[in-house]
């Protein structure tokens, strides 16, 4: 993970299969309680591209 995104979520890097790409996982979608910590590697999968080309993920039903 490489940031918080205020209350709104984490910004994070995809590293598996093409690192460096960048990533949003909104907060209902975060696993356990509260934010993880930055620097913290978690499983994901896709939700959508948004029209502005950000990459959704969900951290939480993988």
């Amino acid at each position: 993970m490489v940031e918080h995104r205020g209350r709104f979520g984490v910004d994070v890097e995809i590293i598996d299969p093409v690192a460096g790409f960048p990533a949003f996982i909104d907060f209902v979608l975060l696993p356990g309680a509260g934010f993880p910590p930055v620097g913290a590697e978690l499983d994901a999968v896709t939700v959508d591209f948004m029209p502005w080309g950000e990459l959704r993920l969900d951290a939480k039903n993988r």
